[in-house]
């Protein structure tokens, strides 16, 4: 058995929570010390919990986005964890492991449902572990899979690895005159939102607008070099521009957006070409393509895009869920359903 605890938020700092985190296999950056004190602004509290071993290694970390409404009622979520592959440190904490952690929490919060999304490559015995504890939710928040290129295998050899239409498209970008700019300053974000407005206009997309001001608040509370953000320009205007979280050797492709003129030349397909020699520069060996849809018929221009660069699809272990009681369990589902989706 392992035993977890929670960490006081006085005895933790980024320094010392990424430390730990970063020597999983299995870390992400909204695992992160930064993610979680981001979230803390828009009212989510962070809950971070380490497991141990009898011999005090740390086997698991798990750092749980708790969010109270009237009552008691809540949502505790955990993107990204928990995180579980720590090598060299024996067994991972499954089964009876994972209920002692939500047994914590049913305690301490007896009306807030649990969910975790594992970013974990689906595995039937991980699958297993995890069943033995929670429950796959009703209603879940993310598709459950991805697109993952390993970086460390790409070389010069990009354009050979896309499909034949995504080299054609590359190619004639590759022609027009495109500048580019990598940062993350504030004005590679105002580049970006600009951009990201004007598709968000031109798509009538407006659900998914952000501002200027939120993405320094997230730039500010990552690591000194969490975030790139890559913008084509032509004629001194940014015409496509994309952002990337990175966080260890990882990074997660999570905005993107092309403007009319960008759509001209096909800058989109030019821009996943230039983005990946930057953030190898930065030491980045995994590249997660930040989601696939395979359900929804609007998704698929996206899908195709993203699967057009010669990456692997991977299926996420997935959201899992634990709750006090199955009636409460039923509530939050419904709850999330209401809203969209949206925690």
């Amino acid at each position: 058995m392992i035993k977890w605890d929670l960490l006081d938020d006085t005895d933790v700092t980024a320094d010392k929570w990424n430390g730990l985190l970063v020597d999983a296999r299995d870390y992400t950056v909204f695992q992160s010390y930064g993610w979680g004190e981001y979230k803390r602004k828009a009212g989510w509290q962070p809950l971070r919990f380490v497991a141990r071993n009898k011999d005090g290694q740390v086997v698991g970390m798990v750092q749980l986005l708790l969010k109270l409404l009237p009552m008691g009622l809540g949502m505790a979520w955990a993107a990204g964890g928990p995180v579980l592959q720590f090598g060299r440190a024996g067994s991972e904490p499954l089964g009876k492991d994972l209920a002692g952690l939500l047994q914590i929490m049913h305690e301490k919060y007896p009306r807030v449902l649990v969910r975790f999304h594992s970013h974990l490559p689906h595995d039937s015995g991980l699958a297993y572990g995890f069943n033995q504890a929670c429950r796959r939710p009703f209603y879940k928040l993310n598709s459950g899979f991805t697109i993952h290129m390993d970086l460390n295998e790409v070389g010069d050899d990009l354009l050979s690895r896309m499909t034949s239409k995504h080299r054609y498209y590359a190619r004639k970008a590759a022609k027009a005159p495109l500048q580019w700019r990598a940062g993350s300053s504030d004005e590679d974000i105002a580049a970006l939102v600009l951009v990201h407005r004007e598709m968000v206009t031109n798509k009538n997309m407006h659900s998914i607008a952000t501002s200027e001001e939120e993405l320094i608040k997230l730039r500010d509370a990552l690591d000194p070099d969490g975030m790139t953000i890559l913008t084509g320009y032509i004629d001194e205007e940014p015409v496509t521009s994309c952002l990337t979280f990175d966080f260890g050797k990882r990074a997660i492709y999570m905005v993107a957006a092309t403007g009319n003129e960008g759509r001209k030349v096909s800058a989109a397909y030019a821009m996943i070409v230039q983005l990946i020699p930057v953030l190898q520069k930065k030491g980045i060996e995994h590249f997660d393509f930040g989601g696939l849809d395979p359900v929804t018929p609007a998704a698929e221009g996206v899908n195709h895009f993203k699967r057009g660069f010669g990456g692997q699809i991977t299926e996420y272990l997935g959201e899992w869920e634990g709750a006090s009681s199955e009636m409460l369990r039923v509530g939050m589902n419904l709850a999330i359903l209401k809203k969209g989706g949206r925690v």
